[in-house]
């Protein structure tokens, strides 16, 4: 049987982790979350996987290629439109001869879909979604049932329109003959578009479901996620690893982890390959730590989840937040409930991160600082070209300049975005004081780093450099003058070669 994985969206609701990897490669416990999705459809006999990519897809090709090491066959369609969910199958009509599956490269489940696909033949269906009981229906699709057969779908409601608890899980069964609704080349939805018309032809049926399912594409609902994938992994300490601390539980420890004495480790957790647990740190139940790690002593972790090659220093207090790879985290630093961290993130001592917090890559935090909401910074996106139209065009949002301030020991938003250099040299008239001298603390200079790998102008970031250097001391008012001249000389500049080109 052929499974289709739709697996090409840009993972915006799990961001700042998305911007490193793409969603379905982001590490769920010990292996990918698209790993997982592979091996479920494997056990209910999938012997062949489309994968529907867009976004950073050679990640995904590089690590899966042909599906050998999983003993399916994978394949990887390009996309050179956005076609939506149902356009995205649509998109691979000519591979899709027989009854097919159809999963979100974001569920964990452990649904059996051999039940689903029962209620579809019995039923001779079109499609037959996997409805699922949830707290929380609102942020899916309801579903009415008049025995099997779909007589109601509402696409997230709002609260008080909800009629029951059951929603589309976003795991169906579909016969080849309904793609034929769905236009060539077209954006096309499976929930919003195609479900209502086979609900009207009355071929639109649901397969009442029970176990696990959860969408991952929130950070409440990967943790709750890696939960249920610590609660089902085999106990293992492996030979070559050190240990000398306490634990109990349900424990996984890798290849050449050392724990040092006085550690306790209360299960389920997993531990990956060459980890360092120093002395008196606690990790507990819930913690997932990645290879080449670094737990700093006196540390304690309470379902934490630490991607690879993040540092951890002494006495850090992190509860059920995500770190994610090549942090650099300083002693007694404090990340709450939920607080998500990007990749290259370095913290200075005393941080504080509140609950649900989420703080961008790249971004330096000064010691003693406190984080509340979203703290965002500039994510370079395509090789900047160099050439005047590039350096003057209009930004995204991801790239865009962020203006953040330091208001005592607090870093927010001041509000303003500059997307493009005509808004950054309007911006930098009104922003507080305070935001330059916090885009230019220290070693520190987020201007130079934008011009240079945003706007790709090396000769605007060298600018920028002397810029910080000429201010010396005067970090606000002379740094914005400076800055300001600096940048509406380089906008003429580019300008008139603009008219020449």
């Amino acid at each position: 049987m052929k499974a289709v994985v739709l697996a090409g969206g840009y993972g915006t609701r799990l961001r700042p982790l998305t911007f490193s990897v793409p969603k379905p490669m982001i590490p769920l416990v010990d292996r990918p979350m698209l790993e997982h999705i592979i091996n479920y459809l494997g056990a209910f006999g999938v012997d062949e996987v489309i994968i529907t990519t867009n976004y950073r897809r050679d990640a995904i090709i590089n690590y899966f290629g042909d599906g050998g090491r999983w003993g399916v066959k994978l394949s990887y369609p390009e996309e050179s439109l956005p076609l939506g969910t149902a356009g995205s199958v649509k998109n691979v009509a000519g591979s899709l001869d027989d009854t097919f599956l159809v999963i979100q490269g974001d569920n964990i489940t452990n649904i059996d879909f051999n039940s689903v696909l029962s209620v579809h033949r019995r039923n001779g269906a079109l499609a037959t979604i996997a409805a699922y009981p949830v707290s929380d229906p609102w942020n899916y699709g309801v579903l009415e049932l008049d025995g099997d057969r779909v007589v109601r779908f509402h696409e997230k409601p709002l609260v008080d329109e909800c009629f029951n608890n059951l929603i589309n899980s976003g795991l169906y069964v579909v016969e080849p003959e309904a793609l034929s609704l769905v236009p060539d080349r077209t954006f096309f939805d499976f929930s919003k578009n195609l479900f209502p018309l086979l609900q009207q032809q009355g071929a639109l049926y649901a397969a009442k479901c029970d176990g696990f399912w959860v969408d991952t594409g929130q950070p409440d609902g990967y943790l709750t996620a890696k939960n249920w994938v610590l609660s089902n992994k085999t106990p293992f300490i492996s030979s070559t690893a050190a240990v000398d601390g306490a634990y109990d539980g349900t424990i996984y420890i890798g290849d050449d982890t050392v724990i040092e004495p006085g550690v306790t480790l209360t299960g389920p957790l997993y531990i990956g390959d060459g980890v360092t647990i120093k002395k008196d740190a606690v990790l507990g139940s819930g913690t997932v730590v990645g290879n080449g790690v670094l737990v700093g002593a006196g540390s304690h972790l309470e379902g934490a989840v630490l991607f690879e090659n993040t540092r951890v220093g002494e006495e850090a207090l992190f509860s059920e937040a995500i770190l994610s790879q090549n942090c650099s985290m300083s002693s007694q630093i404090v990340i709450r409930d939920g607080a998500v961290i990007g990749n290259n993130c370095d913290f200075g001592s005393c941080v504080s991160v509140t609950e649900g917090s989420r703080v961008w890559p790249y971004i330096q935090v000064a010691s003693n600082s406190l984080i509340s909401g979203t703290l965002r910074r500039f994510v370079a996106g395509e090789i900047p070209s160099g050439d005047s139209p590039h350096i003057l065009r209009s930004l995204s949002a991801d790239e865009a300049f962020y203006f953040n301030m330091d208001k005592g020991r607090h870093i927010l938003y001041t509000g303003y975005r500059a997307e493009s250099l005509r808004d950054f040299h309007s911006i930098l008239a009104k922003v507080d004081g305070d935001s330059i001298r916090y885009h230019l603390r220290g070693n520190v200079n987020d201007f130079k780093e934008w011009a240079s790998s945003v706007l790709g102008d090396r000769l605007l970031a060298h600018q920028f450099d002397h810029a910080k250097s000429e201010a010396g001391d005067r970090v606000d008012e002379e740094a914005r003058n400076v800055l300001s001249d600096v940048t509406r000389r380089r906008i003429n500049e580019l300008l008139k070669l603009s008219r020449r080109q």
